[in-house]
């Protein structure tokens, strides 16, 4: 019993030296705390759970941030991350397109609602990134918000073509969750000044 608890206890210090060195350099306090403390609490599982405490609040603080930071990100950066996230559903919209007369009504329509994400994702990734023009307007980052929403629901519930399961997981990466982060970006950089968007 007592090499068990020594065992956790020794994961909890390292969880906590590891969460400790995660923080930004400005939380140098935290990052002492979080070292002397786990070693001052006697019971292996209450060591633990401090640790796995301090490293969710080390990651947050690591993620706000790095989110707030002012450093200006590489344009050629952000084209790739945008090309990465909207031009696998630009090509099921082209196929959805190209193959609309042989899908039923609704089928069809269902489809092409989901896949004009890509391309709609597509032009405004260009306006914001390529020309430098992030400010979107309210009603555009609604529609953004809404369309990212529907991808994301619409291939959850299965209602792309043939209506049949996701074969895997890498379907739904592709089709619904990066179309989503990219939008989710988008708004983000909608929020920042134009000099600070990008790079060259």
């Amino acid at each position: 019993m007592n090499s068990r608890r020594s065992l956790l206890h020794r994961v909890a210090a390292g969880l906590a030296t590891h969460a400790a060195n995660a923080l930004p350099p400005g939380r140098a306090d935290w990052s002492r705390a979080m070292r002397n403390e786990v070693h001052h609490i006697s019971d292996s599982r209450a060591a633990l759970a401090w640790a796995l405490g301090c490293m969710l609040a080390s990651y947050t603080e690591r993620m706000r941030i790095m989110i707030s930071s002012k450093s200006k990100i590489s344009r050629w950066v952000l084209v790739l991350e945008m090309l990465c996230c909207f031009t696998p559903l630009t090509l099921l919209c082209l196929a959805v397109v190209a193959n609309l007369g042989r899908m039923q009504g609704v089928e069809g329509i269902l489809a092409l609602t989901v896949a004009v994400a890509g391309p709609v994702g597509l032009i405004v990734a260009f306006k914001v990134v390529v020309l430098n023009r992030p400010l979107l307007t309210k009603l555009a980052a609604a529609a953004l918000c809404a369309l990212a929403a529907w991808v994301v629901l619409a291939y959850s519930l299965q209602l792309l073509p043939g209506g049949q399961p996701a074969a895997h997981w890498r379907e739904f990466v592709l089709i619904a969750l990066l179309p989503a982060l990219g939008i989710a970006h988008l708004l983000y950089l909608a929020t920042r000044p134009a000099s600070k968007v990008a790079a060259t």
